[in-house]
């Protein structure tokens, strides 16, 4: 009777046993991604080039909109070329491999095994009567498997889930940052260069206007003052050439490091480059979508996220600690001390059974790194919530900026109009000898000055619109797939 019912137990604690291995809980937080409620308004004017209708088309591949066949070839070297998207592309495939090691954990290890050891023993030890050469062959297997009870196994690969996840949304940042970067100094380059078209018109402006007052002057009809002032500008007008090739010069380094290529070897790559072209304008409308769109398009909000899930795993993985380790482990194979009847029936051995391990007298450490494992997820959930607002700061910043430029160039266009009509009629009443010099010099600086602040002006617009792009999250596509493999949007 005793031993039957020994033998009820045993079976029951068997079963007990395979049905908490199959079934078992997994200990800590079950994830929830965090949730904000945003505004459906950016909370600053759109003006008449902004609307909140956008598609992820419109901002997957956005730099298409400007219409600029070498600004969309830069784009496109850069995704093949540039070091930094490449590295990113290499970190993701690292993160790929250590999510394959942690839900490899998940299954059995197994070693296969060899050996051959030939040993001696001495005549006068104690167990001489066994004295002389013997031989062993071995052959076999051993596996191990941790039957993750309470989940820590479980827990670990859903962190390394979470942390592959973050690291495609770290290479997908990557990618809005360089395309980025590739178009606004792309149009940077294109604004120097016409500011040193305008500053080269200004000495030639001012090399006439020095040849007219040498004229009057000659003639009598005027000081030798004049003359001077008219020196002064032209001298003052070709300074300011030296720094803006300086910009330039920069601009271009700056590019062909992007494309990952030496400085100085941006010609080599895009020799259209080298030649001037006007800097693209932006498209009559702007589809710039909704606050709300933030959250799906953002890679840095995307990317915060996954970092939170993966600290609400590593809570799970600390917790497990606190409980037993249940391993089950056996070996199988063949030993013989002649390699002839090794693989006998009679060669054969093995071994398997059950272990756990449970670490009684650390709790006090344990306990302690679980809550510091919270905290760090307390702390992703805020960093979560931090990287959501200054979304939407830089966000609401580039639509001001943009608007307000938009402005600020009409007004710097009509103001430019006037001044070239200033100068036309302040050199006729100078030569009639209505005026003095003064005049001349007054309207001119004014043009020349209002021809360098509108280049600036355009300039400054279409990197304002490429800021709000960038802070839109623009420059891939979900459709395109992890950046390993797909860098480009669409």
């Amino acid at each position: 009777m005793t031993l039957h019912r020994g033998m009820a137990v045993r079976r029951g604690m068997a079963r007990s046993a395979l049905l908490i291995a199959v079934g078992g809980c997994a200990v800590g937080p079950d994830y929830a991604p965090p949730e904000r409620e945003l505004r459906s308004e950016w909370g600053t004017p759109l003006g008449d080039r902004l609307s909140q209708q956008a598609t992820e088309a419109d901002l997957a591949i956005w730099w298409e909109s400007l219409g600029d066949a070498q600004l969309s070839a830069l784009v496109e070297r850069a995704f093949e070329q540039n070091l930094d998207l490449q590295t990113a592309a290499s970190r993701v495939r690292e993160a790929r491999f250590l999510h394959a090691v942690a839900t490899g954990s998940l299954g059995p290890d197994i070693d296969a095994a060899g050996s051959f050891n030939r040993s001696r023993r001495s005549s006068n030890s104690f167990q001489g009567f066994i004295a002389g050469d013997r031989d062993l062959w071995s052959l076999g297997f051993d596996a191990t498997w941790e039957i993750d009870v309470f989940g820590r196994v479980r827990r670990g690969a859903e962190a390394a889930d979470a942390q592959l996840g973050a690291s495609i949304e770290s290479a997908r940042d990557a990618l809005v940052s360089l395309v980025a970067e590739i178009a606004r100094n792309y149009v940077e380059l294109r604004g120097a260069q016409r500011r040193i078209q305008i500053a080269g018109q200004n000495v030639e402006a001012w090399s006439n206007t020095l040849a007219l007052t040498e004229s009057r002057f000659r003639a009598g009809l005027t000081t030798e003052l004049d003359v001077a002032q008219a020196r002064v500008d032209l001298a003052s007008a070709r300074a300011r050439i030296p720094p803006l090739v300086v910009t330039r010069t920069g601009i271009e380094s700056r590019l062909a490091v992007l494309l990952g290529a030496e400085p100085g070897q941006l010609f080599e790559l895009a020799p259209a480059l080298a030649e001037d072209a006007p800097v693209p304008v932006p498209p009559a409308t702007v589809a710039i979508g909704m606050p709300a769109d933030l959250l799906r398009r953002r890679p840095d909000i995307r990317l915060a996220e996954r970092d939170a899930a993966a600290a609400c795993a590593r809570v799970g993985v600390e917790e497990a600690e606190l409980y037993p380790q249940f391993t089950l482990s056996g070996s199988l194979g063949v030993e013989s001390e002649n390699f002839d009847n090794l693989i006998d029936s009679d060669s054969r051995r093995y071994a398997f059974g059950p272990d756990f391990r449970w670490n009684l007298f650390a709790s006090g450490r344990i306990r302690n790194a679980v809550h510091a494992a919270e905290e760090r997820h307390l702390q992703a959930l805020l960093a979560w919530q931090s990287t959501v607002l200054t979304a939407l700061e830089e966000t609401r910043n580039a639509v001001a900026a943009f608007v307000q430029q938009q402005a600020e160039r009409s007004a710097i266009v009509e103001g430019e109009r006037a001044a070239r009509q200033a100068v036309e009629l302040a050199r006729t009443l100078y030569v009639q000898g209505v005026s003095d010099f003064q005049s001349v010099l007054q309207a001119q600086r004014s043009l020349f000055a209002l021809q360098d602040q509108l280049a600036l002006s355009e300039t400054a617009l279409t990197t304002d619109l490429i800021a709000l792009y960038k802070a839109l999250g623009g420059g891939w596509s979900a459709a395109a797939g992890d950046p390993e493999s797909a860098p480009a949007g669409g």
